[in-house]
C-alpha cells in the first residue's frame, strides 16, 4: 500500500468576482457602478445566427458544382482488412 495516496483532497470553490448584493450596495453608497451584460447572456440562442444567414447567401449565390469522389468497394474492403489486422497484430502484442 505504499504506492497510495492516502491524504485528504480538500477542494475550495472560487468566488464569483461580484455578486449583486454587492453592486447594490456600492449604488447605495453612490459610487459608479458599469454593469455589462452579454449579448445572449441566459438566453438560449446562438451567436452566430447572422453568420448563419450569410453563409446561406454565399452557398446560393456560388455556381460551381461540388462533387465528392466515393471511394470504390475494393478499396473499402482493402482498408477494412487491413484495420484487422493492425487491431489483431496489436492485441496479440500486449
Amino acid at each position: 500500500m505504499d504506492h497510495q495516496d492516502l491524504k485528504p483532497v480538500i477542494w475550495h470553490k472560487t468566488e464569483k468576482k461580484t455578486k449583486p448584493k454587492d453592486i447594490h450596495e456600492a449604488r447605495k453608497l453612490g459610487i459608479d457602478v458599469e454593469v455589462e451584460k452579454k449579448y445572449f447572456g441566459g438566453k438560449n440562442k446562438s451567436s452566430k445566427g447572422n453568420l448563419i444567414i450569410e453563409n446561406k447567401a454565399k452557398i446560393e449565390q456560388e455556381t460551381e458544382n461540388f462533387k465528392i469522389d466515393r471511394v470504390t468497394p475494393a478499396f473499402s474492403r482493402a482498408l477494412q482488412q487491413a484495420r484487422i489486422r493492425i487491431r489483431k497484430w496489436k492485441s496479440n502484442t500486449k
